[in-house]
C-alpha cells in the first residue's frame, strides 16, 4: 500500500506542533507525576475498582545531534517501565478481554493493565515487540491502514517530516503487512482501527466515518476479525477530537470501543466509548505509571480544566512541504552480496579470514559470495585460497591484480563480483558468524545504500589497558554510535567493514587510484555522500582486527601517524580545497598541538601514562606529517623532503610509486 499524501489533502492532518507550548505543557506533566508517584509510594493506590489503560505511539532510539522524536520512549526505557510493572506484580490484559470483563458486570481486579500503541510505526515491531514477545504481555496496536508498507513518514509526524533524511526509516515508517501478520498469528497483538488515513476530522464527521469503514474493512481483510476495536485520532475531547458528532459516527460504523487520549483511569461505568488512556512518556519509570494507574494523577487535567474554563477550540493546520524519503540504495527478498578480500602477504591470516567469512550463519535470508584479490603476493596465497574454494559449498572467486595498491586492487574485484551489494572487508580481519547477516539487515532497515559497521581490535587486555583510545584509534578501531543511525560530521565508514549497493558505483565511479597509499575509501565515501547518498553506521556488524606485534612499537606508530597526516593533507584537503585553505588548515593544526594536544603530552608524561603519552604523540606526529606535506606543497623545490616521503612507503608492506606497472 502506498501513502495517500497530496498537497490536497496534507493540509488536513495534525495541528501545528508548538515547540514553547511542548515544553511548558511536558514539565507540568513531571511536575504532577513527580507528585503523585510521591504520594503512591507514601499512600498506597489511590482508585478503587478503576483501571488504567497505557498509550505509546514510537519506541525509537533518541539520535545524538537531533531532536528528541514527540510522544516516543526509547526501547531500554519502555523495556525498564514493563518489566518494572511486572515485577511490581501488575497483570497486563488485552483491551478485548477488558471488554468482556465489564460488559459482564464484573469488577476489574486490582493490579490490571492493558496496553496500547498507536499510529502502526514500524519502531513498535523492532523495539517493542519483542520484548512483549519475551514477557508473553498481549497489546493492541491501532492501524492507521492507508500507511501499510509505505516507506514515507506519517503525514501527520512532524518530527518524522522534519528529519527522514537523518534518522533510521523504521523511527518514523508504518510497519508492513507482514510484520502485522507475524505478530497477529502470535496471539498476543490484536490490531484495531484508527481511521484509515488519521486526518484531522474535527467538523468532517461523515468524511470521518467513511474513513473509518474504510479503516474496519481493511482490518477485517487483512486479520478475520469479526468486530473491530478503535481509538480516536489525536483522540482530546477538549480539542475537539472526540467530540459527540464523532462519537455517534464511531458507533454507527459498527466498532466495538472507541478510547481517547484523555489522561484517566476508567470507571466501572464508564461508557467503552469514552475510555480515556494515560500517555506513556520517555522519562517516565515504572513507578510514575503506576502511580499514575493507582489514581493519583487524573486529578490534575481535571483540575487545570476547570480553573482555566477550557472548552474545544480549534487550532491551525500544517502545510507540512518536505519531499517524501526515498531510498537510495536498492534492496530485495533475497539479496546477493559479493564480500570483497583484497589480500597481500598475509597468506595465513588470509586462510583465518576466510574460514570466518564462510561461517556465517544468513538464516538462508541472503545468498553470498566471496570475491579475493590477490595484489601480487609472493607467498603461498594462491594456493590458501585454491585449497579453501575446492571444498567449500560458498563460492569463492580468485582474481589477480598486479598495480600495488588499495584501490586498484579493489577495483579489480569489483570487475569480478557479481552481487548487487558488495561487503568490503579484510585479510587481517575475522568475521562474528552474525557479521553480515548484521549488515544487511541494517541496510535493509535503514533503506539505505551504504552501512558501516564497528571495527574492535585483537588485543589482549593487559594491551587495552596500555593503549588508550587515541592509540586504538589510529590502529583503525571504530565504536561510533550505541544503535543504528547516519554518520555524523566527518565521520565516514572505512573498506575493512562496510556494505555497499553496486548502484552507488554505477553513479559515482569506482576507488579512485591515484591514492597511492591509502586514503581511497575515505576519498569514495565522501563523493558518496557528497552526490546524496545516505551512509549508516550499525553497531551491530562487528568485525575483529588483528594487530602484528610490530604495529604497537611506538616507532611504527610514528611513522604511520606521519604517513597518514601527509595523506590526508596531499590526498583529501589539497585535492579538494587546494593549497589556500590546505595550508590554513595546517595552521589550524598547529595551533590545537600549542593549546591542547601539548600540554596534554606534558601532564601525561609527568603521571607516567604511558597508553596517554602514546596517544597525544600520535596527534602530534600526524600534525607534523600534514605539516611537512603542505611544506612540499607550497614550495617544493626549498622544501622536497623526497627521502623522507620515501621512507613513508611502508605503510602497505612495500614500497609503492607513482610508476608502478
Amino acid at each position: 500500500m502506498t501513502s495517500p499524501i497530496t498537497q490536497s489533502t496534507i493540509a488536513r492532518f495534525a495541528p501545528v506542533d508548538l515547540p514553547l507550548r511542548r515544553i511548558v505543557s511536558d514539565w507540568g506533566i513531571r511536575a504532577v507525576s513527580a507528585l503523585g508517584t510521591a504520594a503512591f509510594r507514601t499512600v498506597g493506590p489511590k482508585a478503587s475498582g478503576e483501571f488504567g489503560i497505557l498509550l505509546y505511539h514510537r519506541i525509537a532510539e533518541e539520535i545524538a545531534g537531533i531532536e528528541r522524536p514527540s510522544i516516543n520512549v526509547p526501547p531500554r526505557r519502555f523495556e525498564q517501565q514493563i518489566r518494572g510493572l511486572v515485577e511490581a506484580g501488575y497483570v497486563f490484559w488485552p483491551l478485548r478481554r477488558l471488554l468482556d470483563h465489564v460488559a459482564s458486570g464484573e469488577r476489574v481486579p486490582p493490579h490490571v493493565v492493558t496496553l496500547t500503541f498507536d499510529d502502526g510505526f514500524e519502531s513498535v515491531y523492532r523495539n517493542a515487540w519483542p520484548i512483549l514477545r519475551e514477557l508473553n504481555i498481549p497489546a493492541t496496536i491501532f492501524l492507521a491502514t492507508a500507511y501499510l508498507d509505505s516507506t514515507d513518514p506519517f503525514p501527520f509526524d512532524h518530527w518524522g517530516l522534519s528529519h527522514f533524511r537523518t534518522v533510521p526509516p523504521s523511527s518514523y515508517r508504518a510497519m508492513t503487512l507482514a510484520q502485522c501478520r507475524e505478530m497477529a498469528a502470535s496471539g498476543l497483538i490484536e490490531f484495531g482501527a484508527h481511521t484509515h488515513t488519521h486526518e484531522d476530522f474535527r467538523d468532517r464527521a461523515d468524511d470521518f466515518r467513511s474513513d473509518l469503514e474504510t479503516n474496519i474493512s481493511t482490518l477485517k481483510e487483512l486479520f478475520g476479525q469479526s468486530d473491530v476495536l478503535f481509538a480516536f485520532p489525536y483522540g482530546t475531547p477538549r480539542l475537539g477530537f472526540a467530540d459527540e458528532s464523532l462519537t455517534i459516527a464511531a458507533r454507527e460504523a459498527g466498532v466495538r470501543c472507541a478510547l481517547t487520549t484523555n489522561s484517566s483511569l476508567v470507571e466501572r461505568d464508564d461508557s467503552p466509548f469514552a475510555w480515556g488512556r494515560f500517555t506513556v512518556f520517555s522519562w517516565d519509570t515504572s513507578a510514575t505509571i503506576a502511580a499514575k494507574i493507582g489514581g493519583w494523577y487524573g486529578w490534575a487535567p481535571r483540575l487545570k480544566n476547570r480553573l482555566l474554563g477550557r472548552s474545544p477550540v480549534s487550532t491551525e493546520k500544517t502545510h507540512p512541504s518536505q519531499p517524501n524519503p526515498k531510498p537510495n540504495g536498492t534492496a530485495s527478498a533475497k539479496p546477493q552480496v559479493s564480500i570483497i578480500v583484497p589480500t597481500f602477504n598475509r597468506a595465513t591470516w588470509l586462510g583465518d579470514a576466510l574460514r570466518s567469512l564462510l561461517e556465517q550463519q544468513t538464516g538462508g535470508k541472503l545468498e553470498y559470495e566471496i570475491v579475493v584479490c590477490d595484489n601480487a603476493s609472493t607467498d603461498h596465497t594462491a594456493q590458501v585460497v585454491a585449497s579453501l574454494a575446492a571444498t567449500s559449498s560458498i563460492p569463492i572467486r580468485y582474481c589477480y591484480e598486479p598495480k600495488p595498491g588499495d584501490a586498484p586492487t579493489r577495483n579489480r574485484a569489483l570487475q569480478v563480483a557479481s552481487g548487487q551489494w558488495l561487503a568490503f572487508f579484510d585479510d587481517d580481519q575475522l568475521a562474528p558468524t552474525n557479521w553480515l547477516r548484521e549488515l544487511v539487515a541494517a541496510a535493509d532497515e535503514a533503506c539505505g545504500p551504504i552501512v558501516g559497521g564497528a571495527v574492535q581490535l585483537e588485543l589482549t587486555e593487559r594491551e587495552r589497558l596500555e593503549f588508550g583510545i587515541a592509540i586504538r584509534e589510529a590502529l583503525r578501531e571504530t565504536d561510533l554510535y550505541p544503535q543504528l543511525q547516519p554518520y555524523l560530521r566527518n565521520s565516514l565508514p572505512g573498506t575493512g567493514n562496510a556494505l555497499v549497493a553496486k548502484s552507488v558505483f554505477d553513479a559515482i565511479g569506482n576507488f579512485d587510484e591515484s591514492f597511492i597509499n591509502g586514503g581511497s575509501d575515505y576519498d569514495f565515501f565522501s563523493r558518496a555522500r557528497a552526490a546524496g547518498f545516505s551512509l549508516w553506521y550499525t553497531p551491530k556488524a562487528i568485525v575483529r582486527h588483528r594487530v602484528e606485534p610490530r604495529r604497537l612499537s611506538p616507532e611504527h606508530l610514528r611513522l604511520d601517524a606521519l604517513s597518514g597526516g601527509a595523506e590526508h593533507a596531499e590526498q583529501i584537503d589539497f585535492k579538494r580545497r587546494g593549497l589556500a585553505r590546505t595550508l590554513g588548515c595546517g595552521l589550524a593544526r598547529i595551533g590545537q598541538s600549542l593549546v591542547i594536544h601539548g600540554p596534554l603530552l606534558l601532564e601525561a608524561w609527568l603521571r607516567n601514562d604511558r597508553g596517554q603519552v602514546l596517544g597525544r604523540q600520535t596527534r602530534l606526529w600526524r600534525t607534523e606529517g600534514y605539516l611537512r606535506k603542505c611544506l612540499a606543497l607550497s614550495a617544493p623545490r626549498i622544501f622536497p623532503q623526497k627521502r623522507f616521503f620515501d621512507s613513508l612507503s611502508f605503510r602497505h608492506g612495500r614500497p609503492h610509486s607513482k610508476d608502478a606497472k
